[in-house]
């Protein structure tokens, strides 16, 4: 191996929000914030740190209700992300 990665420390932090546009839709959305580390240690023994941050996948979506009695709650779900 020339480089082996010994540790990824990871934080992500997920933001979302839905809205009701009426009883029967809602509008959905959510966005990740991530912040990544990885430690790497060469043949050599030289060590080095990767790092990344930034915004990942944001998604949207969509809920529509088809029905709602007493017992039983239909919905139908469009992601669009």
């Amino acid at each position: 191996f020339m480089v082996t990665p010994t540790k990824m420390p990871m934080n992500m932090h997920m933001i979302g929000a839905m809205y009701a546009v009426s009883d029967q839709f809602t509008l959905m959305g959510m966005v990740n914030i991530l912040d990544v580390s990885m430690d790497h240690v060469t043949r050599m023994g030289a060590t080095f740190t990767t790092e990344s941050n930034g915004f990942g996948d944001t998604r949207f979506g969509a809920l529509y209700k088809i029905s709602d009695d007493n017992k039983m709650h239909s919905h139908f779900t469009r992601d669009m992300g």
